[in-house]
Protein backbone atom coordinates (compact mmCIF):
# COMPACT_ATOMS: atom_id res chain seq x y z
CA UNK A 1 0.00 0.00 0.00
CA UNK A 2 1.32 3.46 -0.83
CA UNK A 3 0.32 6.97 0.27
CA UNK A 4 0.73 9.71 -2.42
CA UNK A 5 0.63 13.49 -2.14
CA UNK A 6 2.31 16.63 -3.48
CA UNK A 7 5.36 17.76 -1.50
CA UNK A 8 7.87 20.61 -1.68
CA UNK A 9 11.60 20.69 -0.75
CA UNK A 10 12.05 20.57 3.00
CA UNK A 11 8.61 19.08 3.72
CA UNK A 12 8.74 16.41 6.40
CA UNK A 13 7.53 13.16 4.84
CA UNK A 14 8.14 10.66 7.63
CA UNK A 15 10.45 9.45 10.35
CA UNK A 16 13.53 7.31 9.80
CA UNK A 17 12.15 4.69 12.19
CA UNK A 18 9.31 4.00 9.71
CA UNK A 19 10.76 4.83 6.27
CA UNK A 20 14.13 4.70 4.56
CA UNK A 21 15.01 7.80 2.54
CA UNK A 22 14.70 6.84 -1.13
CA UNK A 23 15.09 8.84 -4.36
CA UNK A 24 14.09 12.49 -4.01
CA UNK A 25 14.30 12.43 -0.21
CA UNK A 26 16.96 12.74 2.49
CA UNK A 27 17.23 11.84 6.17
CA UNK A 28 18.33 14.30 8.82
CA UNK A 29 18.19 13.89 12.61
CA UNK A 30 15.88 10.88 12.38
CA UNK A 31 13.37 12.58 10.04
CA UNK A 32 12.87 12.08 6.29
CA UNK A 33 12.41 15.21 4.11
CA UNK A 34 11.51 15.88 0.48
CA UNK A 35 14.49 17.06 -1.57
CA UNK A 36 12.45 18.22 -4.60
CA UNK A 37 8.96 19.23 -5.70
CA UNK A 38 7.00 16.17 -6.71
CA UNK A 39 4.67 13.36 -5.76
CA UNK A 40 5.53 11.62 -2.51
CA UNK A 41 5.12 7.86 -2.34
CA UNK A 42 5.25 6.27 1.10
CA UNK A 43 5.67 2.60 0.27
CA UNK A 44 4.35 0.70 3.30
CA UNK A 45 5.41 -2.65 1.82
CA UNK A 46 9.14 -1.87 1.43
CA UNK A 47 9.09 1.07 3.91
CA UNK A 48 10.72 3.53 1.50
CA UNK A 49 9.86 7.20 1.04
CA UNK A 50 10.28 8.44 -2.57
CA UNK A 51 9.57 11.74 -4.31
CA UNK A 52 8.99 11.54 -8.07
CA UNK A 53 9.88 15.00 -9.37
CA UNK A 54 7.65 16.80 -11.83
CA UNK A 55 9.14 17.26 -15.28
CA UNK A 56 9.42 20.94 -14.40
CA UNK A 57 8.54 23.20 -11.53
CA UNK A 58 4.86 24.14 -11.09
CA UNK A 59 3.75 27.15 -13.10
CA UNK A 60 3.53 30.45 -11.27
CA UNK A 61 0.68 32.78 -12.23
CA UNK A 62 1.89 36.21 -13.35
CA UNK A 63 0.29 39.40 -14.70
CA UNK A 64 -0.83 39.03 -18.30
CA UNK A 65 -1.47 35.27 -18.07
CA UNK A 66 -4.80 33.99 -19.35
CA UNK A 67 -6.07 31.46 -16.80
CA UNK A 68 -8.87 28.93 -16.46
CA UNK A 69 -10.70 28.71 -13.16
CA UNK A 70 -13.83 27.76 -11.29
CA UNK A 71 -16.02 30.28 -9.45
CA UNK A 72 -16.02 29.30 -5.76
CA UNK A 73 -18.16 32.13 -4.34
CA UNK A 74 -19.94 35.29 -5.41
CA UNK A 75 -20.79 38.47 -3.58
CA UNK A 76 -22.47 41.57 -4.99
CA UNK A 77 -19.13 43.26 -5.72
CA UNK A 78 -16.79 40.32 -6.38
CA UNK A 79 -16.30 36.67 -7.18
CA UNK A 80 -13.69 34.27 -5.83
CA UNK A 81 -12.17 32.12 -8.59
CA UNK A 82 -9.94 29.11 -7.96
CA UNK A 83 -7.30 29.23 -10.71
CA UNK A 84 -6.90 25.70 -12.08
CA UNK A 85 -4.57 26.24 -15.05
CA UNK A 86 -2.76 28.73 -17.21
CA UNK A 87 -4.51 28.52 -20.59
CA UNK A 88 -1.26 28.18 -22.55
CA UNK A 89 -0.14 25.29 -20.27
CA UNK A 90 -3.37 23.54 -19.26
CA UNK A 91 -1.73 20.27 -18.15
CA UNK A 92 0.85 21.88 -15.87
CA UNK A 93 0.15 22.29 -12.16
CA UNK A 94 -0.10 25.72 -10.53
CA UNK A 95 2.21 26.61 -7.65
CA UNK A 96 1.46 29.05 -4.86
CA UNK A 97 -1.90 30.61 -3.99
CA UNK A 98 -4.58 29.63 -6.51
CA UNK A 99 -7.47 31.81 -5.28
CA UNK A 100 -8.12 34.92 -7.31
CA UNK A 101 -10.57 37.76 -6.93
CA UNK A 102 -12.66 39.23 -9.73
CA UNK A 103 -14.11 42.66 -8.89
CA UNK A 104 -17.40 43.79 -10.46
CA UNK A 105 -15.64 46.74 -12.15
CA UNK A 106 -13.26 44.30 -13.90
CA UNK A 107 -15.91 41.80 -15.03
CA UNK A 108 -17.22 43.30 -18.28
CA UNK A 109 -17.02 46.20 -20.70
CA UNK A 110 -20.80 46.53 -20.10
CA UNK A 111 -22.36 47.68 -16.83
CA UNK A 112 -22.75 44.83 -14.32
CA UNK A 113 -25.05 45.58 -11.38
CA UNK A 114 -23.98 42.60 -9.27
CA UNK A 115 -21.48 39.77 -9.72
CA UNK A 116 -24.30 37.39 -8.79
CA UNK A 117 -26.03 38.35 -12.05
CA UNK A 118 -22.94 37.60 -14.19
CA UNK A 119 -21.37 34.57 -12.48
CA UNK A 120 -22.50 31.63 -10.36
CA UNK A 121 -20.67 29.10 -8.21
CA UNK A 122 -19.27 26.24 -10.40
CA UNK A 123 -19.01 28.43 -13.52
CA UNK A 124 -15.84 27.66 -15.47
CA UNK A 125 -14.22 30.91 -16.56
CA UNK A 126 -11.35 32.21 -18.66
CA UNK A 127 -9.79 35.34 -17.15
CA UNK A 128 -6.72 37.53 -17.46
CA UNK A 129 -4.39 38.05 -14.49
CA UNK A 130 -4.02 41.74 -13.60
CA UNK A 131 -1.87 41.24 -10.50
CA UNK A 132 -0.39 38.22 -8.77
CA UNK A 133 1.36 39.78 -5.78
CA UNK A 134 0.29 39.95 -3.02
CA UNK A 135 -2.89 38.24 -4.33
CA UNK A 136 -4.25 37.18 -7.71
CA UNK A 137 -6.56 39.79 -9.22
CA UNK A 138 -8.47 38.91 -12.39
CA UNK A 139 -10.46 40.52 -15.18
CA UNK A 140 -12.97 39.09 -17.63
CA UNK A 141 -13.25 42.26 -19.74
CA UNK A 142 -13.05 41.43 -23.41
CA UNK A 143 -14.91 39.10 -25.79
CA UNK A 144 -12.63 36.09 -25.27
CA UNK A 145 -12.90 36.22 -21.48
CA UNK A 146 -15.77 35.17 -19.24
CA UNK A 147 -17.83 32.06 -18.59
CA UNK A 148 -16.90 29.04 -20.74
CA UNK A 149 -19.29 26.56 -19.13
CA UNK A 150 -22.13 26.92 -16.65
CA UNK A 151 -24.37 24.51 -14.77
CA UNK A 152 -28.04 24.93 -13.96
CA UNK A 153 -28.52 26.01 -10.32
CA UNK A 154 -31.83 24.12 -10.23
CA UNK A 155 -31.01 20.69 -11.74
CA UNK A 156 -27.21 20.76 -12.28
CA UNK A 157 -27.32 20.16 -16.05
CA UNK A 158 -24.87 21.98 -18.35
CA UNK A 159 -26.43 25.20 -19.64
CA UNK A 160 -26.72 25.97 -23.37
CA UNK A 161 -26.06 29.39 -24.89
CA UNK A 162 -29.16 31.30 -25.95
CA UNK A 163 -28.52 34.79 -27.27
CA UNK A 164 -26.58 36.73 -24.64
CA UNK A 165 -27.53 34.34 -21.85
CA UNK A 166 -27.87 30.64 -21.07
CA UNK A 167 -30.79 28.23 -20.71
CA UNK A 168 -31.03 24.77 -19.19
CA UNK A 169 -32.14 22.20 -21.79
CA UNK A 170 -33.55 19.99 -18.99
CA UNK A 171 -35.64 22.35 -16.84
CA UNK A 172 -35.72 25.56 -18.93
CA UNK A 173 -33.97 27.69 -16.23
CA UNK A 174 -32.71 30.93 -17.82
CA UNK A 175 -29.80 32.99 -16.60
CA UNK A 176 -27.67 35.97 -17.59
CA UNK A 177 -23.89 35.60 -17.70
CA UNK A 178 -20.74 37.38 -18.78
CA UNK A 179 -20.09 34.80 -21.52
CA UNK A 180 -16.84 34.28 -23.40
CA UNK A 181 -17.31 34.41 -27.20
CA UNK A 182 -16.55 30.66 -27.40
CA UNK A 183 -18.89 29.59 -24.56
CA UNK A 184 -19.30 25.80 -24.62
CA UNK A 185 -16.48 25.21 -27.12
CA UNK A 186 -12.79 24.33 -26.96
CA UNK A 187 -10.70 23.32 -23.95
CA UNK A 188 -12.67 23.34 -20.72
CA UNK A 189 -11.39 22.00 -17.40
Amino acid sequence: MADRRLVYPGDSVGVAEEFVAGPGTYEENGEVFAATVGMLTLDTTDFVARVEPFPSQPAVVKPGDIVLGVVQATRPSMAIVEVKAIASRPNRGIGGDTNGTLHVSKSSDQYVDSMESAFRVRDIVRAKVLESDPAIQLTTKGPDLGVLKSYCPRCGSPMARKGRGVVCPECDWKDTKKLAADYGEGYIL
